[in-house]
């Protein structure tokens, strides 16, 4: 890894085509590095590790999409299995200055985990210059500029069942472009377990300065049904 970032680009390219050409015939590389896309291009396998632990292995292209993708537009991060966040989806992902936002999707609970809360954020979508980037959850200077706690603990989720869930937000009277984060927080130790985001461009022309987002959510969530009722009957808290 740290000789490719090092390297010129055709250094760079001629290293990843000898890689290729290596594992044609049946080497085995072991490539370390924090760069997905480069781990897409050149791997077939990826071995995930957070913190000194392996959290998933297997056909690189699965390993990457259950870490949370290479693209700019959205992806889900699962560190444990306790709460499996499915992604998050937006019909639209561009809002009017002044509007709403809707959204839903699906959650499975694994394990009872009563002391998980969910929360959704906003986080300012940019790299160097003003230009769009990827979401860096491990970057302690992202930006946060809406923070609002969905299902505090204790919560629906000590229910072990497949959650689906739909939300509003009002009022967005500012723009740019940004990631809006579900988050599974297991408030034991204050750790992110799972997230899945979706970025968002909010539009419209602004006449005055909006230094401050009051912004309201909605939520619903709809229970498995309880052992031994029909499928069709569940219940929405």
């Amino acid at each position: 890894d740290e000789v490719l970032a090092v390297g010129d680009e055709e250094f760079r390219r001629r290293a990843i085509d000898r890689v290729a050409q290596l594992r044609q015939t049946g080497t085995t590389v072991m490539l370390v590095s924090h760069d997905w896309a480069l781990i897409e291009q050149v791997c077939g396998r990826a071995i995930h590790i957070v913190e000194g632990h392996l959290v998933d292995d297997g056909v690189v292209s699965e390993v990457i999409t259950r870490a949370g993708g290479t693209g700019e537009t959205g992806g889900v991060q699962q560190l444990t299995g306790a709460v499996r966040l499915e992604p998050l989806v937006m019909p639209h992902r561009h809002v009017e200055f002044g509007g709403s936002l809707s959204f839903h999707g699906s959650l499975v609970v694994a394990e009872p985990s009563p002391h998980v809360r969910l929360e959704i954020n906003y986080h300012v979508r940019g790299g160097p210059f003003g230009h769009p980037g990827t979401l860096d959850l491990e970057d302690e200077q992202v930006r946060t500029v809406f923070r609002r706690v969905v299902e505090p603990a204790p919560s629906q989720l000590a229910e072990p069942g497949r959650y689906d869930y739909s939300g509003t937000i009002d009022g967005h009277y500012f723009r740019g472009q940004f990631y809006v984060v579900l988050t599974a927080i297991d408030e034991r130790d204050g750790l992110a377990i799972a997230r899945t985001w979706t970025a968002i461009t909010v539009g419209g022309r602004v006449t005055e300065e909006q230094p401050w987002l009051d912004l309201t959510a909605a939520w619903e969530v709809d229970e498995p049904p309880a052992p031994g009722a029909p499928e069709s009957m569940r219940r929405t808290g």
